[in-house]
């Protein structure tokens, strides 16, 4: 059986509702279509995790993201941190 490690990237706002939302029905396709499982693993990423460390994300997620099949993020901003990065830039 096929496994897919799915890292999960909420961020802050609704971010936490809609990946939640997202997992529910990823998970209803496995029970559904079978054949694979599903391993998800989420972390603390965005402004929320920023205000707390001085860091856009967990060192932890650096290390698993690459590792899995595939990563599920929503947008994210902060406009209250550091002139208002965003979490799309790819220079962070």
């Amino acid at each position: 059986m096929t496994t897919f490690r799915i890292a999960l990237l909420p961020g802050d706002g609704i971010g936490p509702d809609v990946t939640a939302e997202a997992v529910r029905v990823l998970r209803a396709v496995e029970a559904r279509v079978g054949g694979f499982r599903l391993e998800t693993q989420e972390f603390s990423i965005g402004a929320g995790q920023y205000l707390k460390s001085g860091s856009r994300c967990r060192r932890a997620s650096s290390s698993v993201c690459p590792s899995s099949t595939r990563s599920y993020s929503v947008p994210w901003d902060c406009p209250a941190c550091d002139g208002g990065w965003r979490g799309d830039d790819s220079a962070a």
